[in-house]
């Protein structure tokens, strides 16, 4: 019996400690696997970032040496310097680039090349290379000068050559104004190539910065490795490194305190369980943060809300998206993207009120939370400080870049309180304040809800009204100040479904834009508006163009397709541009702009003074008409600061020697001011309304006075009231 007792007595104060050394040892191999799997994670997330970091880097500094030499080579002087005699031109280019190419500089190869591919000068390290351009930088160095063109002057990339791997740009030489220089360039044009070596020191520099290891070339893929393509597509090796493999070391790392753990029993256990539970509370963390930004992630968000909506606390949300941080990414590079990300964090973070959170949602989308009994208060007054802020520039390194801000709003005040509803309220919203024309805010409503299923039919009946013919369009003349006569007219788009009231544009083209569909239905305007004017004599045809239309980089040939299709002169044509497309992407716009002037057609800046553009951009521009505003026309009667605004707008006009069409005319008071200001051109109701083309012939079969357009303008409303009626 006591033999029994004792065996009982063992037994029973075992089975705790063998319970714990069990759980101890299931715990060590599930924590082992644990460990493992982050470790690989961790060199897998390492080995990613290390990947597109050097890809990014490589990327850069080809840009950065491509933006170098067009900067070298779109410069008056020169211009001047390059297509003057070779003995004048050498002086130039010695005395201008010689020392450049010597020491620690961004090139170390200088070359001039004309179009006959001969060269005519060279500097290395310097020194004057006394050899041609191939001895030192291979035949692919010529291939890359023949793609240069006056539509792409510059081109760059890496190539291989006789001394190894170079980074190599070729810029079209050419002034920045008209002059006799120009019609050589045109005929005879030379070429600037710059190039910079990619050698172990190079790549052993990049990789200190960074923080790489060993970062060097290899003619195999190695362990940790992303392939080089030269600029002709062809792979001309690896950039390997050292990998850092942070997995492994903190798994070493942890390795002693798990063997510690296994051999201090209890002890040890609950140190370990200390250490875990720290380690998940950690791992946890970096779950709920996004990487780029820091922020808070979509599922912290979530988290957040939940905990509000269970204690109670009124919360409201503001869904914000980023208006034309595409165009950065394209013009910029995504590098130059992150960093503006980072800096709308900073920004949303410095603006939170207090208790409530920010976070970053998506690519270019960031939320904010505000919590408590004003929360609907807080959170408005946040939006209304970030779009003023988004009004101005931001500026990320040297490049300075303009975007701006669409918010939704959605509160727990009106009644929801389900986080995933009122989520979708605020991205709602959002999206209704975009198609609202940006840079706004728009609190949830359940009219949206209609607007949504009201846009969604929208879409769905786009996609076959061309089809069905139920697109027309009518136009609205543009009339002489002085004289009172028809210049030009405006080709307006109008949707009449059979059996439905007429969808109005400002419905209809938001949504063909965020569907693809604008392509086609501008296509549509541009050919039906060219065969309609032909009938017209000399009279000018306006067309408006979309911003998701000059996005495309293949519009100036389709727009040439149709001039050639319809045989409509070019130079009776004249494309309206907004302010915001040329705000938001400069760099494109200027590319796509100058293509379409190329084939002659006018260009006018439509919407001029609704808070966009500056002086500024447009002398970067050159635009041959500026279309005043209808609110800046409607408000420069009463109110003294829109009064200034059309007389310094009509003055910078007049210096950049452009012609001014004042939009919006609905009474003579309007049009007395505006010709008083300077105003060269009218439109408006005053005169008369938008109608189809049979209506326009009729209207423009005689010759009309001032007088007789103000009698004209009379007779046309009947004629306005129906087109109100119809969108």
């Amino acid at each position: 019996m006591f033999g029994y007792s004792k065996l009982h007595q063992r037994f029973s104060l075992s089975t705790p400690i063998l319970a714990l050394v069990v759980a101890f040892v299931g715990l060590l191999i599930v924590m082992g696997f644990s460990l493992m799997r982050t470790a690989t994670e961790a060199n897998s997330v390492d080995s990613e970032r290390v990947s597109h970091a050097v890809t990014n880097a490589v990327r850069n500094t080809v840009t950065q040496l491509s933006a170098l030499s067009d900067d070298n080579a779109y410069w008056d002087d020169a211009a001047g310097g390059i297509y003057a005699e070779h003995a004048q031109m050498h002086v130039f280019a010695e005395r201008t680039w010689r020392d450049t190419t010597a020491g620690d500089r961004a090139y170390d190869h200088i070359f001039g090349v004309d179009t006959d591919h001969q060269t005519l000068f060279g500097f290395i390290s310097g020194a004057e290379a006394h050899g041609a351009i191939t001895q030192y930088l291979g035949a692919d160095s010529l291939r890359i000068v023949a793609a240069v063109t006056r539509t792409t002057p510059t081109r760059s990339g890496i190539i291989r050559t006789p001394d190894g791997l170079r980074i190599v740009a070729a810029a079209y030489v050419r002034p920045t104004s008209d002059n006799s220089v120009a019609v050589q360039a045109a005929t005879q044009p030379r070429y600037i190539v710059m190039s910079s070596p990619l050698s172990r020191a190079d790549l052993a520099a990049m990789g200190r910065d960074l923080v790489i290891g060993d970062l060097r070339h290899l003619d195999a893929p190695g362990p940790q490795s992303v392939p080089i393509n030269d600029y002709f597509g062809r792979p001309i090796g690896y950039l390997a490194w050292n990998a850092a493999l942070p997995g492994d070391l903190a798994l070493a790392r942890a390795g002693p305190m798990v063997a510690m753990a296994t051999f201090a029993a209890l002890l040890t256990l609950l140190i370990l369980i200390g250490r875990s539970s720290d380690a998940v509370q950690e791992l946890n963390r970096v779950a709920m943060l996004d990487s780029l930004s820091e922020l808070p992630n979509r599922r912290a968000l979530r988290r957040a809300m939940r905990r509000s909506t269970r204690n109670g606390t009124p919360m409201a949300l503001a869904f914000i998206d980023l208006d034309g941080f595409k165009g950065v990414n394209d013009s910029f590079g995504h590098a130059v993207g992150d960093a503006l990300i980072c800096e709308c964090a900073r920004l949303a973070t410095r603006i939170m009120p207090p208790g409530g959170m920010v976070a970053r949602i998506g690519g270019d989308e960031f939320a904010i939370l505000a919590r408590g009994a004003d929360a609907d208060a807080d959170i408005n007054a946040c939006s209304v400080a970030l779009l003023d802020h988004m009004r101005q520039p931001f500026h990320v390194g040297e490049r300075t870049m303009a975007i701006g801000a669409s918010i939704g709003l959605a509160g727990t005040s009106a009644g929801c309180t389900d986080v995933n509803e009122l989520m979708r309220q605020a991205d709602i919203a959002m999206y209704a304040a975009k198609r609202s024309g940006k840079m706004c805010s728009r609190w949830f409503s359940t009219d949206l809800d209609h607007q949504r299923v009201v846009a969604q039919d929208i879409e769905l009946g786009l996609r076959n009204a061309l089809e069905r013919d139920e697109f027309h369009v009518h136009y609205q003349p543009i009339i002489h100040a002085k004289t009172g006569r028809i210049v030009a007219v405006e080709a307006l788009l109008r949707w009449n479904p059979p059996g439905r009231p007429a969808i109005g544009p400002d419905a209809f083209i938001p949504i063909a834009e965020e569907t693809g569909l604008i392509d086609q239905l501008g296509r549509f305007v541009l050919r039906r508006a060219m065969m309609d004017a032909q009938q017209w004599g000399t009279t000018t045809l306006s067309v408006n163009v979309s911003v998701a239309q000059l996005r495309n980089p293949t519009f100036p040939t389709l727009l040439a397709d149709i001039l050639h299709e319809t045989g409509f002169p070019v130079e009776r044509l004249a494309l309206e541009i907004t302010e915001t497309y040329i705000v938001y992407d400069p760099a494109t716009a200027r590319d796509v702009l100058d293509a379409i002037q190329a084939l002659g057609v006018r260009l006018a800046i439509d919407d001029f003074g609704s808070g966009y553009a500056s002086i500024g951009f447009l002398r970067q521009f050159t635009f041959n008409t500026v279309k005043l505003d209808r609110s800046l026309v409607a408000d420069a009667t009463t109110d003294k600061g829109a009064h200034a605004m059309v007389f310094a707008s009509v003055a910078m006009a007049r210096a950049l020697g452009m012609t001014i069409v004042a939009e919006g005319i609905e009474n003579e008071a309007q049009a007395l001011f505006m010709r008083s200001a300077g105003a060269d051109y009218l439109q408006g109701w005053l005169y008369a309304s938008a109608i189809d083309a049979d209506g326009m012939t009729a209207y423009l079969e005689a010759p009309v006075t001032l007088a007789q357009a103000n009698q004209r303008a009379q007779a046309a409303q009947p004629l306005q009231a129906l087109t109100q009626r119809r969108g």
